[in-house]
């Protein structure tokens, strides 16, 4: 099997929602993450499917893609049972100030020249190939 039909078998075995993927986009585009943080509290035990796919110059300020709960609107403890899957998602560039990371798994995720201000990574999966050198 050539590198190339290995690389197409493994996108096509990554965790993706491409309604999740679109909503995320949506909420970019307005630089506003209500709508996503909404379905995150309204959804607490689906996971987070978003493998591999470009938030290069996304706007995802204040965004939930974590595994932390939260407290909704009747200040109630939401617990995300959930899993996350950003490994290999390319945030190139974008702005992520104060989005919540929190037990993701986001292995070999591009995060070159983006804004990270006051980002939650915490027990969060991160390796970089071929690097050991990386540290949260």
């Amino acid at each position: 099997m050539s590198d190339d039909q290995q690389d197409n078998n493994k996108l096509k075995k990554r965790k993706f929602s491409q309604d999740q993927y679109d909503m995320l986009k949506r909420c970019s585009d307005k630089k506003d993450m209500t709508e996503w943080n909404q379905w995150r509290y309204d959804n607490p035990d689906e996971d987070i499917l978003l493998e591999g796919r470009d938030f290069h110059t996304a706007y995802l300020v204040n965004a939930n893609l974590g595994t932390r709960g939260g407290i909704d609107s009747k200040v109630k403890v939401i617990e995300f049972t959930g899993e996350v899957f950003l490994a290999g998602t390319d945030f190139h560039g974008a702005t992520l100030d104060n989005i919540d990371f929190e037990g993701a798994n986001l292995e070999n995720a591009n995060f070159g020249l983006a804004h990270l201000k006051k980002a939650t990574f915490l027990a969060a999966k991160i390796a970089i190939q071929g690097r050991d050198d990386v540290f949260f």
